[in-house]
């Protein structure tokens, strides 16, 4: 039970520090410290909080979508051509069905234990729209 708990601490944790890695990359990128009026502050404030939860809620997606199979047509086309730029691969190799690959790429089964994404990117987003809401009222 502990371990399940380090765990979700961990993903967490870690998905927060991504959060606030992008949200320290926004504010440098615009020199927050620069700004002068407190409006200003509270729209960058406002700005890295949307980027950081962004970049997680698309990751989440991301992965929502990679489970669902959206990319083994690319992952099929790509494997093709990696073997068309070897000399000769295509020539003694079997060619695998799209088919056969799909049911090799299904075999691992979906990946789980990735909502904390969407967690943490929507509490970025919210902090963000309260932010909003006090820049209209500054």
């Amino acid at each position: 039970m502990k371990s399940e708990i380090r765990k979700s601490i961990r993903k967490y944790g870690i998905a927060i520090m991504v959060g606030a890695a992008f949200l320290t990359l926004s504010l440098s990128l615009n020199h927050f410290l620069e700004a002068e009026t407190a409006a200003e502050k509270v729209r960058l404030l406002c700005d890295g909080f949307t980027i950081g939860g962004t970049v997680l809620v698309c990751a989440g997606a991301f992965v929502w979508l990679h489970n669902q199979g959206m990319f083994h047509g690319i992952g099929y086309a790509l494997s093709y051509a990696v073997k068309g730029l070897i000399p000769g691969a295509l020539a003694t190799d079997v060619p695998e069905r799209y088919g056969d690959y799909v049911e090799r790429k299904n075999e691992k089964g979906p990946v789980k234990g990735y909502s904390f994404l969407f967690v943490v990117g929507g509490g970025f987003f919210a902090v963000a729209v309260i932010l909003l809401i006090a820049f209209f009222l500054l």
